[in-house]
This record gives structure tokens, sequence and C-alpha cells, in this order.
């Protein structure tokens, strides 16, 4: 419910509204049981469905997700994943921090790779699409690894990832 407070005037209770739009949400995040819990008595990965739950409530067009699948097991993080996407294709705004290279390239269509400049100071390395931002250079100069890069339907996967040697 606390993703409906910016509707809401100082002690008004929520409306039939709010309450179907809370509904709606715990359904479609998979919360409603937890609903009657304290938050000191959820997992990291109910902490963070849970979380995500309350920024939706809010239904705005933009939402900006910091590690969105942090603390989730397998199955939430491509569950959440899969829900955010979805978003997107009802004409949302979603930006996302994934450090999951190859559930970003699978689940984002347009990527920024960040790093940092000679000076140190974060800059922008890559822009534009999976295929684009994903290349064996930008992996190699932003995180010092080597990775072959397969493309299949418009998706790419990185295999075979291995630190290269400092010197």
């Amino acid at each position: 419910m606390m993703g409906r407070n910016p509707y809401l005037g100082p002690f008004q209770l929520a409306t039939n509204n709010d309450q179907a739009i809370i509904k709606e949400v715990l359904s479609i995040t998979d919360t409603a049981h937890l609903q009657e819990r304290k938050v000191n008595q959820l997992s990291g990965g109910e902490k963070q469905r849970v979380i995500i739950a309350r920024a939706l409530a809010q239904q705005c067009e933009c939402i900006l997700l910091d590690e969105p699948i942090a603390s989730l097991d397998i199955c939430h993080q491509f569950e959440t994943l899969d829900l955010i996407q979805s978003l997107t294709q009802q004409g949302k705004l979603a930006i996302t921090a994934i450090h999951d290279l190859n559930l970003a390239a699978r689940y984002c269509s347009r990527l920024i790779l960040l790093g940092k400049n000679q000076r140190g100071d974060i800059c922008i390395v890559a822009d534009g699409s999976p295929a684009h931002v994903l290349s064996q250079k930008n992996l190699k100069d932003c995180f010092n690894i080597r990775a072959d890069i397969i493309s299949q339907q418009q998706s790419i996967q990185l295999h075979n990832i291995a630190p290269i040697a400092r010197r």
C-alpha cells in the first residue's frame, strides 16, 4: 500500500481503486501470500519482490530499477524480467541496472555500458543494441574478460567467459 501514498492526502484512507490496484500488483508479482507478514520476516528475495510490487503500485509511466533481480532465485529472476518486459510492451519505460550480461542481452532492447575514462570519470563506453554494446572489444576493455558471443534470433549470449591475464 506504500506505493499508493503519493496519491493519498494526509490521513486519507485508501480508496476502492487503490485497493484494486494493490490486489492486481500483488497478483502479478506473486506476493499476495506475503501481505500479512512483517518485513523482518521476509527473505531477501521476498523483500525484493515486495519492493518491486510497491514501485508498480505507483503506476508510473517510467520505472527506474537498480538491480531488480538481486537476491532472487533464477525462477523469480526470469519472472521479474518477464514482468518488466511486458510493462515496456504496454508502453511504459523501464530503466534498470543489470549486471548479468546474458540477462541484459536477453531482456533489454537497448544497453548503455558504463566505464571509466583515463581520468577515472564514469562515462558511456557504448550505447545501442545488445549486439552492438556487448562486443568482444567492449567486454575486454570494460571487464577484462574474453567471451564468445553467439547471436541467435535477435538475441545474443556470452559463452566461455574467462578473465584475461593481467600484465
